[in-house]
């Protein structure tokens, strides 16, 4: 019992003695982050001279599926895709059996596309004959690879249909 009693006061006193002591005074200047060593170009990505977010028909998506993803930078230099994701938001109707009423789910089908890889004929062919009003087909996560081996990030492009 003494024991307990000696190791309870021990932890006591140590506590209340470092509690006693000053905070050591801290350099408090902030230094901001070095400035990169190189410019990086911005690398635009496109599908049939088609960039960005675009909001096209059925018909004008249809036929811009066909047209190869491309990526180049403000100068016109074309850079090979070592990686990108193809999504397709996919609207789904259905009728629910309690109810009786149509309802709306979402489906979200992807590919991976690697080493300029662009997309198969089965799915542009299933694409082409699904595609409905408020669907989208994105094109994400592009990499491209320099003649250095470096990987960059492209922009990606999103095709809301309407």
């Amino acid at each position: 019992m003494k024991t307990i009693i000696a190791i309870i006061t021990l932890a006591i006193t140590t506590t209340t003695s470092y509690a006693q002591l000053k905070p050591i005074a801290r350099n408090n200047t902030v230094k901001s982050a070095p400035k990169p060593t190189f410019k990086q170009n911005t690398l635009i990505t496109s599908i049939g001279n088609q960039t960005g977010l675009l909001t096209l028909n059925a018909a004008q998506a249809k036929q811009l599926i066909d047209s190869a993803l491309t990526v180049k930078d403000a100068t016109g230099k074309s850079y090979f895709i070592s990686r990108a994701t193809f999504s397709y938001k996919r609207k789904l109707v259905y009728v629910d059996e309690d109810t009786q009423k149509k309802n709306i789910s979402w489906e979200y089908l992807s590919k991976e596309l690697r080493n300029g890889e662009q997309l198969d004929a089965f799915w542009r062919s299933s694409i082409k004959e699904d595609l409905k009003k408020g669907e989208e087909l994105l094109f994400e996560k592009i990499l491209v690879d320099t003649k250095k081996g470096v990987m960059l990030p492209a922009k990606s492009i999103i095709i809301t249909i309407l």
